[in-house]
């Protein structure tokens, strides 16, 4: 499969900045803030709407010109965030958090997936969140995503068992790109399950 290079579309710069997906968003603020990750953060934008809401926000991709333009757009905005250049497939930490999320930026196939859902699992702390939204399997019929192993809904829950799933489902989402040749509605897995507490 032919890599796409991520760290071409992006310049680098406030200009980047696109605003989190709405959906999350409202699911989010159904949440107690606390420490959260943001996996594939691309420019910021979801994870300094998740600062400018209360929470303590890593946020890592493999694009180093999309964190800088994660930076720039935190700094614009007066809020405080930590962000990395890392591959979610090779990347580890030792800390937990209380929300893990990613926002159409999982690895492109199923090999890079499988460690990026490890480490996610590994830092989800006990009565933590995982909330991830992505295009699913069936976006392929578009040349954007054709080269690309999109993910499911049942990928998604054997990724993450013994957690209890709030939602497991298939969603509408907004067009990214124009396609003049589809007229179909976009549609995204949309995954939220929650880690038992400690008794």
């Amino acid at each position: 499969m032919e890599t796409f290079e991520w760290n071409d579309i992006y310049q680098g710069t406030s200009a980047d900045y696109q605003p989190p997906d709405a959906e999350l968003l409202a699911i989010v603020d159904g949440l107690r803030p606390g420490r959260a990750l943001d996996v594939g953060c691309g420019a910021g934008g979801l994870a300094v709407a998740l600062a400018q809401r209360g929470w303590e926000v890593t946020g890592i991709d493999l694009a180093p010109n999309a964190i800088a333009a994660a930076r720039a757009i935190a700094a614009d905005r007066g809020v405080s965030a930590t962000f990395e250049a890392a591959d979610a497939s090779k990347w580890t930490t030792e800390d937990t958090y209380d929300l893990i999320v990613s926002s159409f930026a999982l690895p492109d196939n199923r090999a890079l997936r499988a460690p990026a859902f490890a480490t996610m699992r590994t830092a989800l702390a006990p009565g933590g969140t995982v909330l991830i939204k992505d295009f699913d399997s069936t976006m392929a019929r578009l040349s954007h995503f054709a080269a690309f192993e999109l993910v499911t809904v049942d990928e998604l829950e054997r990724a993450f068992p013994g957690l209890a799933v709030v939602r497991a489902e298939i969603v509408e989402t907004p067009k990214h790109v124009e396609a003049d040749d589809d007229d179909a509605p976009w549609t995204a897995a949309l995954f939220q399950a929650t880690r038992p507490a400690n008794p």
